[in-house]
């Protein structure tokens, strides 16, 4: 099955997903932050393509169990504005990598 992206090697929002991590995240995300990293490694790699969705959507439900992991992390700022605009892209990676996912694991 082949996605509307060209491939998984396209994987910007994991990158920008372990930044965000490293910049907002704190003790309660190190797991998560791992997983991230795991999922740099093996999306750079010369695996298969097959096994890299394999390990994306692995990797998806590790992130976002529905109770924890980064489906409950949030950041705080006494600033509306400022904290709309903080998590905004977490929400935008949230949803590019569901849209991975439900389209591969259909």
């Amino acid at each position: 099955m082949k996605l509307e992206y060209d491939s998984v090697d396209d994987h910007w929002y994991v990158e920008e997903l372990e930044l965000l991590l490293k910049k907002y995240g704190d003790n309660s995300i190190i797991y998560s932050y791992r997983t991230v990293q795991n999922l740099i490694e093996v999306l750079n790699s010369d695996m298969a393509e097959s096994e890299k969705i394999d390990f994306l959507i692995s990797g998806y439900n590790q992130l976002y169990p529905g109770k924890g992991g980064l489906s409950e992390f949030f950041v705080w700022d006494n600033d509306y504005e400022k904290r709309i605009e903080i998590n905004e892209p977490f929400d935008r990676i949230h949803d590019e990598l569901w849209k991975i996912v439900r389209e591969y694991d259909a």
